[in-house]
């Protein structure tokens, strides 16, 4: 049996791109892995990817520390967080989903003609919510039932900071999901994330997890940061407890090699004061 030490050295191009995929900052990194013991034990490429692995996981650490990260990613301050449009008055749903499976009907599919994303209905005559960047600069929505109906949509109104949309479409359904402004949000609470993840025919897939930490961000928002695995396609679908409370809107993850369990959701009880939605 052998020892020696050995490591490698790679030259990588990191884009940051914002949540609707336009790449605000680029960099390159010239990384270098972690010195490991050889044994003899590992395969050669066993041992590269370690050594990859680890590069690459030093590399996401340093590209979110560089002057230039740092400033792209900050909010700035002086953004509004304003309704975008006056306000829009809906009627209240006399009734509502209780449970899981009532949850999981009202969430739907949303197709675009630039991919698909997920949503909710919130009222019993067809409004639905998703996020912005599901259906931004779309010249074309079709939103999927859970029986497989397909209706085309219009975007009523939408908030870009929020990441929020109100769409409506001409259906009618029983059970929605009721938007509360006095939502608990628990650090533990188990919750479930419904949604279309990576293909079409996956949806109104359940995901089960935990509400991880409530995260303040620079622009006076609140996000929800939750342990689910959530996936391309999960995007606008709704964070619900188990008796089928809306407790948010899912709309982004953080991805990276080593990082995993880390995605979050809009707060439910800031949807009805960032669309300027008043219930009757």
């Amino acid at each position: 049996m052998y020892y020696c030490f050995s490591t490698i050295t790679i030259k990588t191009k990191w884009d940051v791109l914002d949540i609707y995929k336009n790449i605000v900052y680029s960099d390159t990194l010239l990384l270098k892995s972690s010195e490991k013991l050889e044994d003899g034990s590992l395969t050669d490429a066993d041992l590269l990817k370690e050594h990859i692995s680890n590069a690459m996981e030093t590399g996401l650490y340093t590209i979110m520390n560089t002057p230039g990260f740092r400033n792209t990613a900050a909010i700035d301050k002086s953004i509004s967080i304003s309704n975008q449009t006056s306000e829009i008055k809906i009627r209240k749903p006399e009734k509502f989903a209780t449970s899981l499976e009532e949850a999981v009907e009202a969430t739907v599919t949303i197709k675009t003609n630039k991919g698909h994303g997920s949503g909710f209905l919130i009222t019993q005559d067809g409004f639905l919510i998703t996020n912005y960047h599901v259906v931004k600069d779309s010249s074309k929505i079709e939103v999927i039932l859970n029986d497989d109906t397909k209706y085309l949509a219009k975007v009523l109104t939408i908030n870009k900071e929020a990441d929020l949309a109100l769409l409506k479409i001409e259906k009618s359904i029983p059970k929605p999901l009721l938007i509360s402004e006095n939502s608990s949000l628990n650090i533990g609470k188990e919750v479930f994330a419904i949604g279309t993840p990576e293909a079409a025919d996956l949806s109104q897939t359940l995901s089960k997890g935990i509400i991880s930490s409530v995260r303040n961000q620079a622009n006076g928002l609140k996000l929800l940061q939750t342990d689910i695995s959530i996936n391309s396609g999960n995007s606008g679908g709704p964070l619900v407890d188990l008796n089928g409370n809306l407790m948010g809107v899912v709309n982004s993850k953080i991805v990276g090699i080593g990082t995993e369990g880390i995605s979050f959701a809009i707060p439910a009880n800031t949807i009805l004061q960032s669309l300027n939605i008043i219930f009757n």
